[in-house]
């Protein structure tokens, strides 16, 4: 009798200690994204709100949710490929991959469900990299559970043709009859009838630089968030190797700097061939954030070990030009250089190239 009243105490310890083992543990919080608009144009980011609501019967803290790996990522799916829905994580690593630990990301509370600022809004630009009918999800790990978000539906459209005039009669619509037409061209998104490119704008000329969102997606939607964004304005291409390739995308000019958080890499299959634009990185495979390079030659040695993630299309020789810059050389001792004079950062041009500005464009 003694041992079965202590095989029912065991029993009813366990129930209690691990009540979730049976099924899912109860909802802690709650994750819900809306939009506004869920229409837009290639190349128009996605404006999304962002809501986390406390379930729990007391105050609770949560990781503030900003756009990391271990806060709040997006799930992207292009429902309206032929052969089957493709389908991406769009996220970041702050501060840098290096630095980044779970436990010192920002924190905020929440107070007990149903009361007053039991609940916490923040919004997220999202960048549009194809035409076609979309689907969305915030991923959310800052509480004691990851959630995922009810799936939000979106359209991306081609650009539209430039307003004409013909026989003297404007055919500009108005805000409403146009918004009509975007509603009613979503229904049926066409996938693919137009791409993004980045145009470079340089001291030297222009370059122009098509994408490979299919092979590298997040790597391509960061460069356009930090094109539109304007962070590439004024920087340098602040290391030159004849023959290899030109860098830029260092805030700082020295190829220490970057945009204050890191990506995960993507490797993949495509060749470094020349006019190849791929993303620079130190040690870690998930170091990459700004700063990219273009190569001036085919670069087998770097295959599978860089994230590839587009090609110049136009502008080509403007890129040879900058190859054949002069610089302080791999150790930094141009020829001119005063005797007993400290040595220059390597492979800087001796006057600057500078990237005046990235634009986004569609074509």
């Amino acid at each position: 009798m003694k041992k079965l009243i202590g095989l029912v105490v065991i029993g009813v310890l366990v129930m209690i200690v691990t009540p979730h083992l049976n099924g899912a543990p109860p909802p802690l919080h709650k994750t819900t994204i809306a939009s506004a608009k869920t229409v837009v144009t290639l190349g128009e980011p996605l404006e999304l709100e962002l809501t986390l609501t406390n379930l729990a019967p007391q105050k609770t803290e949560f990781i503030k949710p900003i756009l990391d790996i271990d806060s709040v990522s997006f799930e992207l799916t292009l429902l309206s490929e032929k052969d089957k829905p493709w389908t991406f994580t769009y996220t970041i690593i702050t501060p840098s991959v290096y630095e980044h630990q779970r436990n010192k990301l920002e924190k905020i509370t929440l107070e007990a469900m149903n009361t007053p600022n039991s609940t916490y809004k923040t919004g997220f630009k999202i960048p549009t990299l194809k035409t076609g009918k979309w689907q969305i999800k915030a991923l959310y790990k800052g509480g004691q559970y990851p959630d995922v978000s009810e799936p939000l539906g979106f359209a991306v459209l081609p650009p539209a043709p430039n307003p004409a005039i013909s026989g003297g009669i404007s055919t500009e619509k108005t805000a409403a009859e146009t918004s009509a037409e975007k509603t009613a061209a979503a229904k049926d998104a066409p996938t693919g009838q137009a791409e993004l490119v980045a145009v470079l704008e340089t001291s030297k000329g222009k370059i122009t630089c098509r994408f490979f969102p299919e092979v590298a997606p997040n790597t391509v939607m960061n460069f356009v968030r930090l094109a539109q964004d304007g962070f590439y304005t004024n920087h340098i291409f602040h290391r030159v190797i004849k023959g290899f390739m030109i860098q830029g995308g260092c805030p700082e000019r020295t190829g220490r700097g970057g945009p204050g958080y890191s990506i995960p890499a993507e490797f993949g299959q495509k060749k470094h061939l020349k006019g190849t634009l791929s993303m620079a990185r130190s040690q870690s495979n998930d170091s990459a954030g700004s700063q990219f390079y273009i190569c001036l030659e085919p670069q087998a040695m770097l295959d599978g070990k860089y994230t590839v993630f587009g090609e110049t299309i136009e502008g080509q020789d403007v890129v040879d030009a900058i190859g054949n810059t002069q610089t302080t050389g791999n150790r930094g001792n141009p020829p001119d250089k005063p005797a007993g004079s400290p040595a220059l950062m390597p492979d800087k041009p001796l006057e600057d190239v500078v990237i005046k500005k990235i634009t986004i464009e569609t074509r």
